[in-house]
């Protein structure tokens, strides 16, 4: 029997991983995963992702046990000499992976797909993580689209997305012995820090039955109104998804197929399917973006913005990220950014614009903290979202749309719940000073035992005044220069198997 290694890597599942299924169906499987934090750069695993990583891996390596079949894990930063060695103690002649679309990915990959045909070795690589490959979506003059809802109209004018796989039929019958290392040993959990209570809570726990368990019930009760759901402060009452589709826990292909089935079965609307749906866009859309513009999470889009504006007030920088500004909406995100991993695309948006547009702070700060800090850290859809919110991405936001966070606190917490969670120093204030205690005469402060600047900071900046010299300093930026001249990746015929 024939004996073929697969190389998991942001597909951590059984149901649709394409990989997995076809090794499967040719005979023996080793199935490894590596931890490589070296050849990523910068934009290795953060903290919270690699908490959510052990539990992951751990949920596979439960899920492989009923089958009789153990993960492989090895830890180091040259993956090909652990692949020929695992090629070597399994007498494995072939490796399947799904692809990666990351920069350092993309290279990584070509560079071991052509050692190993060197060594005989069989590669073969599968579409496994996007709804729409980068290089199979492209305009009418054969170039990467710039403009989403362009690109997306282009998706839906194509082939609909396949079906997915099912899970494969295992037929291990080698005596195979391979060298692992234990789980624990790789002390992915800090002792500092753990999220466990607070993303238990929030969006489930790690894991294939997890996300299966998150999509049901989000297609049973939040998909039928999921526009409002999308602008709310609370994550628990989005889709919860994120953080399961980056670690490849679900397909993206079986999220749409359900989601397309609950139409079918008239338990939600098209409309708020479709609008669900579109998301799944917009995911590809950036990692499109990635992969011809391999310098976008370090690089302005528009080139002129990293050339003009930005100062990097250290001081302020720490404030914003320990959640002491002195505006509510936007300390609440970043708090519980800080103690759960996890913040709603509403409130991304807030601390965004108010780093960016009142701190006049570069996006790249931003998007390392919330590299290190979000357990759903992705680097096309964080380095995009980022310039999108800034204005200086291939399709953002104007660069005079500068948000105001007092009124877009009372519009998405207008109870106040949110902002007296995360801020219970000011929580006694009524609805009226919640959202601006500054606001609030001062017996009214000192009955609800608050001293601003001693037990709640003072706004570290005004926001009219703010907006005022962003507006000023964004004004030169209305002509840009694109990023086009920047060094594509290999075509698709390097990549595509």
């Amino acid at each position: 029997m024939v004996c073929t290694v697969v190389w998991l890597r942001y597909d951590l599942r059984l149901i649709d991983n394409p990989a997995l299924f076809h090794a499967a169906k040719r005979g023996h499987v080793v199935i490894i995963y590596i931890l490589d934090q070296e050849t990523p750069g910068k934009w290795k695993l953060g903290k919270a992702s690699l908490w959510w990583l052990h539990h992951s891996l751990k949920s596979l390596q439960n899920d492989l046990l009923k089958f009789n079949i153990p993960l492989i894990l090895r830890r180091g930063a040259d993956p090909l000499t652990i692949l020929r060695q695992v090629l070597l103690q399994s007498r494995a002649d072939t490796v399947y992976w799904n692809r990666c679309y990351e920069p350092y990915a993309v290279k990584r990959d070509q560079s071991i797909e052509e050692a190993l045909k060197i060594d005989d070795v069989t590669v073969r690589s599968f579409q496994a993580g996007l709804l729409y490959e980068p290089w199979a979506i492209k305009s009418a003059k054969d170039e990467p689209f710039k403009l989403y809802i362009m690109y997306w109209n282009r998706c839906l004018s194509s082939d609909q997305p396949r079906k997915p796989y099912d899970k494969p039929r295992f037929n291990n019958t080698l005596d195979i012995k391979v060298q692992t290392d234990t789980l624990d040993s790789w002390h992915l959990v800090s002792p500092k820090k753990d999220w466990k209570d607070e993303l238990k809570t929030v969006i489930g726990c790690p894991g294939e039955d997890g996300a299966i368990r998150k999509l049901k019930e989000f297609i049973k009760y939040k998909l039928v109104d999921y526009r409002k759901g999308k602008e709310t402060v609370w994550p628990s009452k989005t889709s919860q998804l994120s953080t399961h589709l980056h670690f490849g826990e679900i397909s993206p292909f079986v999220v749409w197929h359900t989601a397309k089935e609950s139409v079918h079965l008239r338990s939600v609307p098209s409309d708020s399917s479709q609008r669900f749906l579109t998301e799944f866009g917009w995911r590809d859309f950036c990692f499109h973006l990635l992969y011809y513009y391999p310098d976008f999470p370090e690089k302005s889009y528009k080139l002129n913005f990293d050339e003009t504006i930005w100062k990097v007030d250290k001081e302020k920088l720490k404030l914003w990220q320990q959640g002491k500004t002195g505006y509510p909406i936007v300390d609440a995100g970043m708090r519980e950014l800080l103690n759960t991993g996890v913040i709603s695309y509403r409130v991304r948006t807030i601390v965004a614009s108010f780093l960016t547009k009142h701190l006049l702070i570069p996006w790249q700060n931003g998007a390392e903290w919330f590299w290190d800090t979000l357990v759903d850290a992705d680097l096309a859809l964080n380095s995009c979202s980022w310039q999108r919110i800034t204005g200086c991405g291939a399709d953002s936001s104007s660069y005079f749309y500068i948000i105001n966070p007092v009124t877009q606190g009372e519009r998405f917490d207008s109870d106040g719940n949110y902002v007296r969670k995360w801020i219970p120093e000011i929580a006694k204030l009524s609805n009226d000073y919640i959202q601006q205690p500054w606001e609030a005469p001062a017996a009214v402060l000192k009955k609800a035992g608050i001293a601003l600047g001693k037990t709640y900071p003072k706004c570290i900046v005004n926001h009219k005044k703010a907006r005022d010299v962003a507006l000023t300093k964004f004004a030169p930026l209305k002509r840009q220069e694109p990023m086009d001249k920047l060094k594509k990746l290999p075509s698709k015929k390097k990549m595509k198997k």
